[in-house]
């Protein structure tokens, strides 16, 4: 294999060619900072922090762009470099608000860990809006965008580093912010100035996991949940997702991946909440109408290969981009829609409770869950199932607030009736290939008649954004694939299309990596700390006794005194949803 061989800081190295001079440091372990540079998008070069000299150029270069070159000789901490650096960062902080007392990112921001990193203390430049012509501001404020329930954004901590734009446009192929205007009314925004909401914004809040600086960020429902957990003629239920039980000690500083579901319970309890539910449940019942309908359409050969409509930002996503496939969608809700749903229409009459008694507040690593529970679709006598979302990053700053540090010394509880025993399968639902792994644990026995040896598909896990799977039945094999991530279903209708593949099941999850990578999920994140968390995952799993949703005596209650069958009246009242085939703005 070709390799380069260059020099940086007087370490002789050798890389690949087309390596740039950031990616050779840092397989060095040479430290060159940066701002606008991200692993997962082409670099810009936009906030020249990461500039170096070269021997033999007559000016600095950004490192994260320039490849690397034979004999190249490279210096990163010259004056001349420092002073460059130091200069961008005290730019970037004059037209910064410096709202660091309330920023989520204080203690978390790049911006401010460069500021500290440079001396950067008082901006030597002022601010835009402090420019002043005939007693005003030449240029104001930003006006903030928080039409949208799921997703805000504040153009006056934008940085112009244009790292959304990468991800909306090039990982998730949405394309709904651009940069717009010209010098110091330069900013980022929707075509024509619109609101997140009034575009084909998804709400998978992948702006806001790659902003290094919380101009994007998730739209709060903290001040809803507290007020119903100080209504005393509510009684709040929770419904807590694996994802966050295995993520939200980051925010504690715990090690990603470490289990605290149960450490959970204990403390939704201690701050007021009435009964805690698994969402697995959700995902076990899911799977379960999900195996029956695609055993329906195989066997009949008709709309087919059938979509997930587990995740809410694909959904959404389909509906803008691709409606004329919705009819290839599952008709069931998402896991935590069908668990809220049961609950107020199942639970909580049994308990005597009206469904207004009842505030539903879903913990969620999902930032489009905040969307979809104001969908009309989700709405049973015009009332919504789910009352509010929290985040993992939401429920943090509640617990922290309440309950200070305290988190890992609290007593484990567990989950309440009837929604606390989950199979392996249900606590797969937020793993990218989870869904499509519980679903065929329980088609494969229905459409065989024979049990599953080995509960797990190796196959559907940590793969890339598209992958195809085969289940090997005895009789016809049943082809799967699984995509995470919107940007990667181009791949799978080019399949479809021009190689005429014939799916029967795909599993869709808007986000990359799935849940691990959700939009609501902690900050900062790299391939590690995903990995740990889908690790974690998958731990549970095999943990269970029960793997299958099918199995699971819990579900098969629920079956026996309110759905009565897969595919019942009922099941279609309470479980089942539509879905709308929504405008394309440009």
């Amino acid at each position: 294999m070709d390799v380069v061989t260059l020099q940086i800081d007087g370490t002789e190295m050798q890389v690949p060619p087309g390596t740039t001079v950031l990616e050779a440091a840092q397989s060095y372990d040479i430290a060159i900072p940066t701002l606008c540079a991200h692993p997962e998008v082409t670099a810009s070069g936009r906030c020249r922090v990461c500039v170096v000299q070269i021997e033999g150029h007559d000016q600095l270069e950004p490192a994260c762009r320039l490849q690397v070159e034979p004999g190249m000789i490279v210096h990163t901490q010259t004056p001349e470099v420092i002073a460059s650096r130091r200069m961008s960062v005290e730019l970037l902080a004059a037209q910064h608000p410096m709202q660091c007392l309330t920023c989520y990112r204080n203690g978390k921001c790049q911006l401010q860990q460069l500021a500290r990193q440079f001396g950067v203390q008082r901006p030597r430049f002022s601010r835009r809006d402090a420019v002043v012509k005939d007693g005003k501001p030449l240029y104001p404020r930003w006006p903030l965008d928080e039409k949208s329930q799921a997703i805000g954004h504040d153009p006056n901590m934008c940085i112009l580093c244009g790292l959304c734009i990468d991800a909306c446009r090039n990982i998730q192929r949405v394309d709904v912010i651009d940069f717009a205007k010209r010098g110091p009314r330069r900013n980022i925004e929707t075509a024509f100035g619109q609101s997140l909401n009034d575009v084909e914004c998804t709400a998978c809040g992948q702006c806001i996991q790659i902003c290094p600086v919380n101009a994007f960020y998730e739209k709060s429902d903290l001040a809803i949940v507290q007020a119903a957990l100080r209504n005393p003629d509510v009684q709040v239920m929770a419904l807590l997702s694996p994802m966050v039980g295995v993520s939200i000690g980051e925010e504690f500083g715990i090690e990603p991946g470490t289990r605290l579901n149960q450490q959970l319970v204990g403390a939704l309890k201690t701050i007021g909440v009435d009964a805690v539910f698994d969402v697995s449940v959700g995902g076990d019942i899911v799977m379960l109408e999900d195996a029956y309908q695609l055993l329906s359409r195989v066997r009949s050969g008709k709309r087919l290969p059938m979509f997930s409509s587990s995740s809410p930002a694909w959904v959404k996503y389909i509906e803008h981009f691709h409606p004329n496939m919705l009819p290839l969608l599952s008709t069931c809700k998402s896991p935590a829609q069908a668990l809220a749903s049961l609950i107020k229409m199942y639970e909580a009459p049994k308990r005597g409770l009206l469904p207004e008694q009842v505030f539903i507040v879903s913990l969620t690593p999902c930032t489009a869950e905040k969307l979809e529970r104001l969908r009309p679709e989700m709405s049973i006598n015009g009332e919504p199932m789910i009352d509010a979302c929290l985040t993992t990053k939401e429920l943090a700053s509640l617990l922290s607030g309440l309950l200070g540090d305290s988190l890992m010394s609290l007593p484990p509880q567990p989950y309440d009736p009837p929604f606390d025993q989950a199979s392996g399968a249900g606590m797969l639902t937020c793993a990218a290939g989870g869904m499509i792994e519980g679903v065929m644990r329980t088609f494969y026995e229905l459409f065989t008649e024979k049990k599953l040896k080995t509960p797990e598909f190796s196959t559907m896990r940590d793969t890339d954004g598209f992958a195809e799977i085969t289940l090997k039945t005895g009789q016809d094999n049943i082809l799967g694939a699984i995509v995470h991530g919107t940007g990667n279903v181009g791949r799978l209708l080019e399949k479809i299309a021009k190689e005429k593949k014939a799916y029967h099941y795909v599993e869709i999850k808007g986000c990359p990596q799935g849940c691990a990578h959700g939009g609501g999920e902690p900050l900062p994140w790299n391939d590690e700390i995903l990995r740990a968390r889908r690790q974690a995952l998958y731990a549970l799993d095999s943990e269970q006794e029960i793997r299958k949703a099918h199995d699971n005596p819990t579900i098969k209650k629920l079956y026996e005194e309110f759905l009565k069958k897969p595919a019942s009246a009922e099941v279609k009242k309470v479980l089942y949803t539509t879905f709308t085939q929504r405008q394309r703005y440009l």
